[in-house]
């Protein structure tokens, strides 16, 4: 059988659910063909929504809690404030 996977690399909810699709894709021995979309270059300006940061405080707040109760419930642990101005090391 196949699957289509739509996702966003940068979606916290694709990464979140991500080991659940995957021990689903592995129990079924699914074929994925998958469908990255981009959201801020495409979808958002077609569909009228907003980036994160241009939505409104009240929304970027329920947001994080969303991925915070969504990590939790998966026990993923979430950085809600990471340090931006860090470097990754190589």
């Amino acid at each position: 059988m196949e699957i289509e996977y739509y996702y966003s690399i940068a979606s916290p909810f694709a990464y979140l659910g991500s080991l659940r699709f995957q021990a689903i894709v592995k129990k079924y021995n699914l074929k994925v063909i998958e469908k990255p979309l981009d959201l801020v270059g495409k979808v958002f300006p077609e569909t009228g929504g907003l980036p994160v940061p241009k939505r409104s405080i009240q929304r970027q707040n329920y947001r994080l809690l969303e991925i915070e109760r969504f990590g939790k419930s998966l026990n993923i642990k979430i950085n809600s404030k990471p340090n931006l101005s860090k470097k990754p090391n190589k």
